[in-house]
């Protein structure tokens, strides 16, 4: 190969060149045009053809000889970011933090919250001593070190307030288009907090054993499938069956949905919330407590209970009553029930064995 100088008008144009054999002939056959080049960039090309290939050489790496300066976290990091990309969370997010004040940086902050809640749950201020030892800046573009964790809290005020539009945007891209059975799942549960200046936190019951402590609850409504609907916060004395009418109308405001299969526990399963659920056009499928239903599950029981599946320690029972229900009985979950009951009664026997020997041994403390 070398360089080839034409002229035309008076101008030198170059190209890369190469001599093949025709028909026992040499010719010159061009390989690809440069056009017009100064003369430095002309005797550069010539230098390399001039320039003799050498061999590099085989070279054999002792790993001793290797010496790690810093390592980041990446595996889990890297999952997290590309899902929230390849979801559409990122033009979600950005889309609705429109007139926000420096809405790029607030939108990778919710990023960076929600990978660290995949990646290693901390608080806003152990954020900042997490997301330098993962590769997270790095594909983000942003420098830890100009970060403040009141930076995080402005961003998760902006989310909140914009979380409709948020919310509506990913049943649009995500649950219509992965979720076609119609079914709607929702729970509630709530934690004690700390604090005394959150606008929801109230004393209520305490599912943590903790009603000495403020609270705050919160419900989460999905597809069978498992992918979110909508999330709710209440009071933290607000009773289950007092969230019912919210949601339900808030999933026909905000999705459109006018008809499904409303799913969730015995804390709904109330006449006044069934009457919601059935005038909005949903079935329901609700956990019903047993001491209402005794005349059916004794109907039930008269009528026999049939194997739910092979290799399933389970029987059911369908008995009609004004709707359907469905009566299960699992020897497992018998035993468990036996054993609690048990433990309730040797409990019981023990307070009143303690209280009978305190009274004998006082018979003057009054009382019987």
């Amino acid at each position: 190969m070398f360089l080839k100088r034409s002229f035309a008008k008076g101008n030198a144009y170059y190209s890369l060149a190469g001599s093949v054999r025709v028909d026992g002939r040499v010719k010159t056959r061009i390989i690809k045009q440069l056009g017009r080049l100064s003369d430095d960039e002309a005797n550069r090309w010539n230098l390399i053809f001039r320039t003799e290939p050498h061999d590099i050489g085989r070279w054999i790496l002792d790993t001793s000889d290797i010496t790690t300066l810093h390592s980041y976290r990446h595996g889990t990091v890297a999952l997290a970011h590309a899902m929230w990309k390849r979801l559409g969370m990122d033009s979600a997010v950005y889309d609705a933090l429109s007139h926000v004040k420096g809405r790029s940086l607030g939108a990778k902050l919710i990023e960076t919250m929600i990978v660290n809640r995949i990646d290693d749950p901390c608080s806003r201020l152990a954020m900042l001593e997490w997301m330098p030892g993962t590769s997270l800046p790095f594909m983000l573009g942003i420098d830890p070190a100009h970060l403040h964790e009141n930076m995080f809290y402005r961003a998760m005020d902006a989310l909140w307030k914009r979380r409709d539009t948020i919310e509506r945007r990913l049943f649009e891209n995500i649950v219509s288009r992965y979720s076609n059975s119609g079914i709607v799942l929702k729970d509630l549960t709530s934690t004690y907090f700390e604090g005394t200046h959150c606008p929801v936190a109230k004393y209520g019951y305490s599912r943590d054993h903790r009603p000495d402590c403020l609270q705050v609850s919160w419900s989460l409504m999905e597809t069978e499938e498992g992918l979110p609907v909508t999330f709710e916060i209440y009071p933290g004395n607000t009773p289950d069956g007092k969230t019912l009418n919210g949601s339900i109308e808030r999933i026909q405001r905000l999705f459109s949905l006018k008809s499904g299969i409303f799913v969730s526990d015995r804390g709904i399963s109330t006449e006044e919330n069934i009457g919601t659920v059935t005038s909005a056009g949903f079935h329901y499928v609700v956990a019903e407590t047993l001491s209402n239903i005794t005349d059916t599950v004794d109907a039930a029981i008269a009528g026999g209970l049939r194997p739910v599946d092979d290799g399933v320690d389970l029987t059911c029972a369908d008995v009609f009553r004004e709707g359907r229900y469905i009566v299960i009985h699992g020897r497992e979950k018998e035993k468990d029930d036996i054993a609690t009951l048990d433990r309730a009664i040797a409990k019981g026997e023990g307070i009143i064995a303690a209280v009978r020997d305190y009274a004998s041994k006082h018979p003057d403390a009054g009382g019987e």
